[in-house]
């Protein structure tokens, strides 16, 4: 099956690049209950949304490992933490 979507989701992903489509920027949230009685929104988006931003992830990776150790946000294996003991 994978071979089948691969051409098509390529075609979209070129046309992509200049213009994302507006409805891969649409989520809908939903709150999801917390063990302590609070609830955490989570964002639900489209499944090709969501291949579309992986692949994007993937080529931007490379990038994002020579950022400098006082960058923490939104890095792997980074957190709060490491920020507040640099």
């Amino acid at each position: 099956m994978a071979d089948v979507l691969v051409k098509p989701l390529r075609i979209l992903f070129e046309a992509a690049i200049n213009d994302t489509p507006e409805q891969w920027r649409r989520s809908v949230f939903v709150a999801v209950p917390k063990k302590n009685g609070g609830v955490r929104p989570i964002a639900v988006t489209s499944l090709v949304s969501r291949i579309w931003e992986r692949l994007l992830l993937e080529q931007l990776r490379p990038a994002l490992t020579e950022l400098p150790d006082a960058q923490t946000g939104f890095r792997r294996f980074y957190g709060t933490v490491d920020a507040m003991l640099q």
